[in-house]
């Protein structure tokens, strides 16, 4: 394998790429809608027991619409833009016996940028840090406000700029 793999912390793979150089520049075929799962096949992340992979391993490749009526994991370039971006999303197709239909889930997801392949983070963890990020945007605004107003019975609310020369509440002991 000539494929460079790099991790750092965590170990949901979130923050882990993948990259191949040598596929990238000895590849006769550009990266594409069409030729980026063969690119993702080879990173850490492909599960070599898919439906793709077996139906290639079987020396045929199967037309998506067949694919669609199989029952097993399965990769789809779900969003590709420009040549350089690639969303593949892993599904997990199965029949559910209550409802008797064919359910297809979407069970993790990635994303090739520039021929660097990377884990996309769980919805969870996407919101738990924007939430963070804006609870601390939040938390410096309020301290922001909170250095800059002042209030006090004589003169009432009162803004302090900070191009201010007066300490807060001066005007209202001149009063």
């Amino acid at each position: 394998k000539h494929g460079v793999h790099s991790t750092v912390g965590e170990s949901d793979g979130t923050n882990q790429v993948w990259r191949d150089e040598f596929w990238l520049q000895n590849s006769r075929i550009p990266l594409d809608e069409n030729t980026v799962l063969d690119y993702f096949a080879l990173s850490p992340w492909y599960d070599k027991n898919c439906l793709t992979a077996m139906s290639k391993s079987s020396g045929e490749r199967l037309n998506p619409g067949v694919l669609q009526q199989m029952t097993g994991e399965d990769y789809v370039v779900a969003h590709h833009q420009q040549g350089r971006l690639f969303v593949i999303n892993k599904l997990h197709r199965y029949d559910d016996r209550e409802s008797q239909r064919r359910v297809t889930e979407i069970t993790a997801s990635y994303y090739v940028l520039d021929g660097w392949v990377y884990v996309c983070p769980p919805l969870q963890k996407l919101l738990d840090t924007r939430l963070l990020l804006i609870s601390n945007f939040v938390r410096k605004a309020m301290e922001t406000v909170s250095e800059r107003y002042t209030f006090s019975l004589a003169g009432g609310h009162r803004i302090v700029h900070p191009d201010d020369d007066k300490a807060p509440g001066a005007d209202a002991e001149e009063e």
